[in-house]
């Protein structure tokens, strides 16, 4: 194709991106003749004008037509010839998008307020001085119909679609229309365009646990020397700075008392982050080594401020604070500096520009990216100095093209109520749906309410043991430490933290999906399920990944929770019952005590009414998936697990799931250092036989291990199995073990926690002795079959028969 712009008179010219995106590029010279920040590398080709329609010019690709008129420009599928969407009057300044309404729309960042996953019907300001912390509004709508729009400006920007949908801003660079076709897709290409993320190190995935006030040396002694102790996992622990070196009373402190004014230790010397606190950290490095030592990965909490425009006064921020990583620091919280604001400086030297030569202009073109020039910053130097040690780094501001700087998102201070843990569930999921793929939600919320109790805890811990960062932090946090509300609460979310744990293999292939492909750990249901009409509006629920569904409760006192499954077989986690999701007019004389029909338009839906005691929010894992998880640890190891569990659920249709492994810490993978292992299975067939394949590991990496042993759960309510063979050999079957091959059950060094101990185990043996993991579970014996293989490195195939 030749570079013609389209027409002369027009204040455009169109791009052919590539896979269906589009770009409309406004051609005033202030726009185009610096690179953008929020889309840097998007070439493509302007297309000419290959013939008239009328009054309408006609450029194409190879997917879509574009029709454009002296006030529109519209797209259209070439495969149906169906238009997609028109832009009335597009401007630099402002657009009217007419398209298909009807269909819910996600993105556009997240905030505190929303009450729906659907982002119709309110208008939202792109502005981070007005909007303020935990309100990250970003320039990027995706529609369930399977298209998305991006805006590419930093500058504020209002997107409408109370009635209509309408954008008014200043200086946008470019339009650019992305066709998935469907939501999921079109947000792949969306962050492919804007920067897909890289891998957090692995420890990421665990447990973190945040600290603000210390009282003395001897407090973290104790609380670090619990987690070891009691075996509670624990990866991530957070040191807050030191503020301006007291404590609170009344309301922004509950649960202080009087002795407590002088008790505010944090990890830096007052408004000083270039020492540590002798207060807290009297032998400095010595005691960061201890901690390291003892397996925390240490994550400091700083709000460095500067001109982060400007290359020098980021190398002299560098400069001063790089240190920590020397000394075993591994994580950055760089908190505040939500909208541009001059330097402080008590905290760095002064370098950049001065305030008064902060124009209102500067402000309105950084304000929306202040928080991610200085991740930006951080990023690019760790990366630089530190090759071999992963980027970890957790803003409380939150914009597009972040994702590729290693950046998750905190939720800001907000009360701790049972109304927010809902909302912030919402805020999770339109994270995802705008590319940014590491947010967190302070389990329990972050400043203390008449409403927080024991049990908001435990809900909350719940929904925390499914997000990208299960982090627990608090103005008042020694009451969020698993222990923090008494024994029944801290069994109960050790539970939780022991199932994230033990879900590692399955979470960490999760995060690698999101580095390759641009796809979200926490995903909204109308990303997995697009045609399921009422999965599009639904956000009181989600998938993690693309086998486990995720229902917590949001209702004080509740026993029960109503569930919208998708078609298919879903197995519940607690009971491993099975529930057939139906769509209701194919069985009208459909018979389950737990399931609901409900009139919605002119259509059934069909809802489940699930027990749901504190402790047991509704979780699924769906028919016709492979799940590897791990036994839990106390900390993610930082190398290849020689033991995978393998929950296996057979289903009519086949299935796979490719695993993925790397060294977990360093950038190596970029390189191609890296593991995969394919685990398929067939489709489960009217006689009850299907077979599991265990591939052979391809790759390698510094600490691969190759050969592991197996351990396969399923469960009986999915199939009924009488006969295992692997790799042609049949197994017996031992539905009673004698006294010789019994198991014994030993605990673990606490209460609540047991792990098998066996005397012997018939290798390969079919058994129904139950599978005790340290996550909660209320199974009885005969509920699964559990069959544990032999240590190999050769690809199996294990075949069941009914």
């Amino acid at each position: 194709m030749n570079n013609t712009q389209i027409q002369n008179e027009y204040s455009f010219s169109i791009r052919s991106i590539r896979d269906g995106i589009i770009a409309i590029d406004f051609r005033e010279d202030s726009l185009q003749t610096t690179r953008s920040f929020l889309i840097p590398n998007a070439n493509g080709e302007v297309l000419p004008v290959l013939q008239s329609q009328g009054e309408k010019q006609l450029a194409t690709t190879d997917t879509h037509d574009i029709l454009i008129s002296e006030s529109s420009i519209i797209i259209q599928r070439k495969i149906d010839s169906e238009i997609i969407c028109e832009f009335v009057r597009p401007s630099s300044e402002s657009v009217v998008i007419k398209c298909d309404l009807s269909f819910p729309f996600y993105g556009i960042g997240a905030n505190n307020w929303s009450e729906s996953i659907d982002r119709r019907g309110k208008k939202y300001s792109v502005h981070h001085r007005v909007t303020q912390q935990g309100n990250n509004h970003m320039p990027w709508v995706l529609s369930s119909h399977g298209f998305g729009l991006f805006f590419d400006s930093t500058y504020p920007m209002s997107i409408n679609l109370e009635n209509k949908f309408t954008v008014e801003g200043k200086k946008i660079r470019s339009i650019y229309f992305i066709d998935g076709p469907t939501p999921a897709l079109a947000l792949k290409k969306y962050v492919k365009l804007s920067g897909l993320p890289p891998m957090h190190p692995a420890w990421a995935l665990g447990y973190e646990q945040s600290s603000r006030t210390w009282l003395n040396p001897g407090e973290v002694d104790f609380v670090t020397a619990y987690f070891r102790k009691k075996h509670i996992p624990c990866d991530g622990f957070v040191f807050l700075s030191t503020y301006n070196g007291k404590g609170a009373l009344g309301k922004w402190g509950r649960g202080a008392h009087a002795d407590y004014l002088e008790g505010y230790q944090g990890w830096n010397k007052f408004q000083d982050y270039s020492n540590y606190n002798p207060s807290l950290f009297p032998q400095g490095k010595i005691d960061i080594q201890k901690l390291t030592e003892n397996g925390f990965h240490l994550i400091v909490h700083n709000y460095f401020e500067g001109d982060f425009t400007d290359p020098d006064d980021l190398e002299s921020i560098w400069g001063e604070q790089k240190f920590l990583i020397e000394d075993g620091w591994e994580g950055w919280w760089l908190d505040g500096t939500e909208t541009v604001s001059p330097p402080r400086l008590t905290h760095i030297p002064h370098r950049g520009r001065d305030v008064d030569l902060l124009t209102e202009d500067f402000k309105d073109e950084y304000d929306n990216i202040w928080a991610v020039l200085r991740a930006k910053g951080f990023y690019e130097r760790q990366r630089r100095d530190f090759p071999d040690k992963r980027v970890y780094i957790l803003n409380r501001a939150a914009f597009s093209g972040m994702q590729r700087y290693a950046v998750g998102v905190n939720q800001g201070d907000y009360w701790a109520t049972w109304k927010l843990m809902q909302l912030q569930t919402h805020w999770l999921l339109h994270h995802g749906t705008s590319g940014i793929f590491m947010p967190e939600a302070d389990i329990g919320g972050h400043y203390a309410h008449e409403e927080l109790d024991d049990e908001l805890c435990i809900r909350w811990a719940f929904l925390g043991a499914f997000t990208p960062i299960m982090r627990s932090h608090g103005h008042n946090w020694r009451c969020k430490l698993p222990w923090g509300f008494g024994p029944q609460h801290e069994k109960l979310f050790i539970s939780f933290i022991r199932l994230r744990v033990s879900l590692f293999p399955y979470n960490y292939t999760l995060m690698h999906q999101a580095n390759r492909d641009g796809y979200p750990m926490m995903r909204a249901m109308g990303l997995e399920f697009p045609n399921d009409c009422y999965m599009r509006s639904l956000g009181n629920q989600f998938m993690w990944g693309p086998s486990i569904l995720v229902a917590p409760v949001y209702e004080k006192g509740a026993h029960t929770r109503k569930v919208y499954l998708p078609e298919g077989n879903w197995v519940h986690y607690w009971s491993l019952k099975c529930y057939n999701a139906i769509k209701p007019s194919a069985s009208p004389n459909f018979d389950d005590s737990h399931a609901q029909f409900e009139k919605q338009g002119e259509e059934l839906r069909l809802d489940f009414n699930i027990d749901a005691p504190c402790g047991r929010d509704p979780l699924f894992m769906k028919a016709g998936s492979i799940i590897p998880c791990r036994e839990p640890t106390d900390t993610i190891p930082l190398h290849g697990e020689s033991d995978l569990i393998l929950w296996v659920l057979p289903y009519n249709q086949e299935t796979e799931f490719e695993l993925y492994d790397d060294d977990r810490r360093t950038y190596k993978y970029e390189k191609g250092e890296y593991s995969t292992q394919i685990f398929s299975l067939t489709a489960l067939d009217d006689l009850g036989t299907f077979s599991l394949t265990i591939g052979k590991i391809k790759g390698d990496y510094d600490g691969i291990v190759r050969k592991k042993s197996y351990t396969l759960v399923i469960p009986k309510s999915l199939v009924l199995i009488n006969n295992v063979s692997v790799n042609g050999d049949l197994l017996p079957v031992e539905k009673i073990l004698d006294d010789e091959k019994s198991l014994k059950i030993e605990p673990r060094g606490i209460e609540h926690g047991y792990s098998l101990q066996p005397k012997f185990i018939h290798e390969g043996a079919l058994s129904v002795a139950p599978l005790l993991r340290d996550a909660p579970s209320c199974l009885e014996d005969e509920n699964k079959y559990v069959i544990r293989l032999s240590p190999s490195k050769e690809p199996l195939i294990i075949s069941f028969t009914g």
